[in-house]
């Protein structure tokens, strides 16, 4: 593939020429980051949804040692070293 690039550099192709020439050759899995349209904003939409739910399940963890006492949560939080 280095080497098929040189050659369309050689050419005096643009960075955009040599991705089209790219993916009319092998498709769109030349892409590192495919493109944000149709089925693949699924994917997109989904990984943000997935990091919302996490910080939401976190943060409801946290709501619920709210009714611990400071103490109860130090001590779990870094056990004593000498008993």
């Amino acid at each position: 593939m280095l080497k098929e690039v040189d050659q369309h550099i050689a050419t005096g192709e643009t960075d955009e020429q040599i991705l089209q020439a790219f993916v009319q050759a092998y498709g769109k899995q030349v892409y590192t980051e495919p493109p944000k349209s149709g089925f693949r904003l699924l994917a997109w939409v989904c990984r943000a949804g997935y990091i919302c739910v996490g910080v939401g399940v976190c943060d409801f963890r946290d709501c619920t040692d709210g009714e611990r006492s400071v103490e109860e949560m130090r001590r779990r939080a870094a056990p004593q070293v000498f008993p």
